[in-house]
């Protein structure tokens, strides 16, 4: 709980150096988005049996339709579809494997290590597009790797209790 509680500080951190600067609607769709991705780590946890590829599946399929009324298919420029696969797909594979993850660790241990996201995007936007992360976001990314990472040393896993299977 400690780790999770210096994780969520270093989140606001992150985020006490963008407010005002995005959308009220983009923070909302991301909070929202955060929320609905703790119930997910939660239902798994309560149905382990459930299979992680078929609600993923049903969900894309679900979400096709409000997709084509964004940006109709034939407006994408055919050199950005490949693109678009790709992104479909690395989505899909982090869908399936968080749900996985999620079946077989304690939820608030695998919400933790998923936290890992919000300082590993801005470092590969930094290393891939050459973008430069602000102050606020390099301090608190620094702090929820650090939480991360002391949630999972060694002498704190033998104590720890383990997940159901």
């Amino acid at each position: 709980m400690l780790a999770s509680a210096a994780a969520l500080g270093g989140v606001a951190v992150i985020v006490s150096g963008s407010l005002g600067k995005g959308s009220l609607a983009g923070e909302g769709l991301a909070l929202f988005m955060t929320l609905m991705m703790a119930g997910i780590m939660t239902a798994y946890r309560k149905w382990p049996e459930v299979t992680a590829a078929l609600p993923n599946a049903v969900s894309s399929l679900l979400l096709l339709p409000v997709a084509v009324l964004c940006v109709p298919v034939a407006e994408v420029p055919a050199g950005e579809l490949p693109v678009l696969v790709l992104f479909g797909l690395a989505f899909a594979v982090a869908s399936v494997t968080l749900c996985e993850g999620a079946r077989r660790l304690p939820a608030a241990e695998t919400a933790l290590l998923s936290a890992l996201e919000t300082p590993l995007a801005p470092l590969l936007a930094f290393l891939i597009l050459a973008e430069r992360p602000g102050p606020q976001t390099m301090a608190g990314g620094a702090v929820i790797l650090a939480a991360v990472l002391w949630s999972q040393r060694p002498a704190r896993r033998r104590g720890a209790p383990t997940a159901c299977r």
